[in-house]
């Protein structure tokens, strides 16, 4: 069955979803980098039985945009869910966030901790501190440099060859950012995803606190190849919380998505 399309006006901006199933709990999905919300459209029958399934497109991907040059800030986000909840007429709801799409799954799970059943975060993203983006996009002088690198590719990879020799960057991962950053296009979309999105990030124990306080069901899916969010990585949030489930699974970051699916505990 073909997936149901809409396109909402948001404070936040133009907001494109799909919506696939027709079973009685919303789960809101949000894709990984590069991605849009057809990664969600092969899911299995018995997942679509259970859930009605609205799966975003972040802005800047697929069908959602933004007009203007100001980074998205969590108050707009939860305005833009706040109508987006009154247009589907969503009271109690799911959340699953990929990669980058974990940071709109929490955010989107702390719009209405009270009213937010689960969570699933499949290497999420907004959880973990990144230091390296919080270098790269919140001093004013580093966000020029990172831009000045994202348009002179020669110098952006001679910067990562360094990175690596001084065993500051995994070997692996200096390989897929330089997959990630291989063509115009891509680096352009880094350098929105980082600089626009900054501001959606929440403390650990916030997050936790959320968790813990409401009993979100808390599920986790990691790759135990995964260069970008390796095994452990998130430990010390795991600690803080009061029950949760980590589900590893014998693949890379590529494949978690659609694995995970496959293993969706519900």
């Amino acid at each position: 069955m073909k997936p149901k399309e809409k396109l909402l006006d948001t404070p936040a901006g133009l907001l494109h979803y799909r919506v696939f199933g027709n079973g009685n709990i919303p789960l809101l999905a949000f894709h990984g980098f590069g991605q849009d919300s057809t990664v969600f459209s092969n899911l299995d029958s018995k997942i679509l039985e259970h859930y009605s399934v609205f799966a975003f497109d972040i802005f800047y991907h697929g069908l959602s945009n933004r007009s203007t040059d100001q980074p998205l800030t969590r108050v707009l986000w939860q305005r833009a869910f706040e109508q987006f909840c009154m247009t589907e007429s969503i009271e109690t709801y799911e959340t699953l966030g990929f990669s980058m799409g974990g940071k709109f799954a929490v955010a989107s799970m702390l719009c209405r901790p009270a009213l937010c059943k689960a969570f699933y975060g499949i290497a999420p993203d907004g959880i973990q501190p990144n230091y390296w983006h919080d270098l790269a996009t919140y001093p004013i002088g580093f966000q020029k440099i990172f831009k000045s690198l994202l348009n002179n590719p020669k110098r952006l990879f001679a910067v990562i060859d360094r990175l690596q020799k001084f065993r500051l960057v995994n070997p692996n991962l200096a390989q897929f950012a330089r997959q990630q950053l291989a063509t115009e296009d891509l680096r352009y979309l880094v350098y929105l995803v980082w600089v626009m999105f900054k501001d959606i990030q929440y403390k650990q124990n916030d997050i936790a606190n959320a968790i813990n306080q409401h009993k979100i069901k808390a599920v986790f899916y990691i790759g135990l190849y995964d260069r970008l969010l390796p095994p452990n990585t998130l430990n010390t949030f795991f600690g803080k919380l009061e029950a949760h489930q980590c589900i590893e699974l014998p693949t890379s970051h590529a494949k978690l998505l659609e694995r995970s699916l496959q293993e969706l505990v519900i």
